[in-house]
């Protein structure tokens, strides 16, 4: 006898096996998308520069720099249209978009041999980089490049003072200034003064020694050397071998003025042309005579 079958109803999975070969576009996909999206947030604000020469800048090779940190990057080079400068643009990183000032300040590092020693050996395998020096002021995009780097390159600790002279010699950005034979601070610019009646230098003394410039304080002109003679003997002074070479500002504080009397910043002082001249004494009320000597005054000189 035939036994009867019952059929039962088919169960249809609505569940879909998808093979583990669909997992790596998927992960590729994702991994994709989240360096796109890491790409775009990175990037700040697209600026240009104007430099009178492209010399050493090249297109997504030269970086722009703020304490050796990269901050953005040179992304085109053109000519700009007066036909006698250049224009940079670069893309900067949203890490510098506060930076970006009116008084900001861009400038190419190369390597350079002066007499206050040599810079930027390490452009010499890096290449050539841009360096910037944030600034104060508004927003701004558009920028005018200096043609040589700053004398304070970064916001170092100090005070600024104003030297009045009447003969610049070789005084120039850069004259280093002295202080017991230590190198503490140096010449920021020169300018004619208002009355055009001498040359105002602004010099800029490096913390903490800026707390020696006080009330009575001294700057000459140091050379290097200084040799005097007289009819009793002879006299001569030695500097660093620097202010030999390209000359310098010495200063010494009186031993009469106390810490109390540090003098404010862009206060002004007299240059003297030399230590001996700085030693002379100055009196506010003075009464001049004539003596007349019948013999020698051989031993007597000025001062």
């Amino acid at each position: 006898m035939d036994e009867e079958i019952e059929a039962a109803d088919a169960v249809l999975s609505k569940r879909i096996d998808l093979p583990l070969v669909w997992f790596l576009p998927l992960v590729a996909l994702l991994v994709s998308a989240w360096l796109i999206y890491k790409s775009a947030s990175e990037k700040g604000e697209v600026i240009t520069i104007n430099f009178p020469t492209a010399e050493g800048l090249d297109v997504d090779k030269t970086k722009i720099r703020y304490l050796n940190v990269d901050i953005g990057k040179v992304t085109a080079i053109s000519i700009n249209d007066d036909l006698k400068t250049i224009r940079v643009t670069a893309q900067m990183n949203s890490t510098a978009s506060g930076y970006l000032k009116d008084s900001t300040s861009f400038w190419v590092v190369k390597p350079q041999v002066g007499l206050s020693g040599i810079s930027g050996l390490g452009t010499l395998l890096s290449g050539a980089y841009i360096e910037l020096k944030p600034g104060s002021g508004d927003k701004k995009l558009k920028f005018d490049g200096l043609t040589t780097p700053p004398i304070l390159k970064n916001q170092t600790d100090g005070k600024q003072f104003i030297l009045e002279t009447t003969d610049l010699g070789s005084m120039r950005p850069g004259t280093p200034i002295n202080f017991h034979g230590l190198p503490v601070g140096e010449v920021l610019s020169h300018k004619l003064a208002d009355e055009a009646n001498a040359i105002d230098l602004s010099i800029f003394i490096n913390a903490p020694y800026d707390q020696f410039v006080r009330k009575n304080t001294r700057f000459w002109i140091d050379s290097g050397v200084d040799f005097s003679a007289s009819a009793d003997d002879c006299k001569a002074r030695t500097g660093p071998l620097t202010s030999l070479l390209s000359g310098g500002i010495a200063f010494r504080t009186s031993p009469k003025d106390k810490p109390e009397d540090i003098k404010s910043e862009y206060s002004k002082f007299k240059l003297y042309e030399t230590y001996d001249e700085s030693t002379q004494m100055a009196y506010s009320n003075t009464l001049k005579y004539v003596m007349h000597f019948n013999g020698s005054v051989r031993g007597l000189t000025e001062g």
